[in-house]
């Protein structure tokens, strides 16, 4: 385990600076790190990297206040998802969201996505992709 120590105060206090991934293994449950994790999914985006276990965790409390649900944000979660296939991990995510959502877009034509990869039927994602290209643009990597 690595740690990167930061200086607090003059008298060269130390406090460890903890990883996202670490944050989420240690309280999950906690909503102070709501905004932090939706940070964290923009970085992933940036830097065309993945974390499951931060995005379970931002859907999670998205489902102990939907009140704060970023749609934008749930769309990229998911783009990013599809891109993991053949993991699981697009369903749990799907799982973690109310089935009134599920059936709205962009949520709905990420579903038909995800079922085309599954089924082996590329002409017709790429077909969907590229007539949805807006719901993909957001994510670099992609295609």
């Amino acid at each position: 385990m690595q740690w990167d120590w930061v200086s607090t105060t003059p008298e060269r206090e130390v406090t460890p600076q903890y990883t996202m991934e670490q944050i989420v293994a240690v309280n999950p449950y906690n909503p102070d790190i709501h905004p932090d994790l939706e940070a964290y999914m923009q970085e992933q985006v940036n830097t065309q990297t993945y974390s499951l276990d931060a995005n379970l965790c931002l859907l999670r409390l998205y489902q102990f206040e939907p009140s704060r649900m970023n749609i934008q944000i749930v769309a990229r979660i998911l783009v990013k998802e599809l891109m993991a296939l053949p993991t699981p991990d697009f369903n749990l995510c799907m799982f973690m969201l109310p089935e009134k959502l599920q059936m709205e877009d962009p949520f709905l034509t990420l579903i038909n996505l995800a079922h085309f990869l599954e089924a082996i039927g590329f002409r017709e994602f790429w077909d969907k992709a590229a007539r949805n290209h807006h719901i993909l643009e957001g994510v670099p990597g992609f295609a």
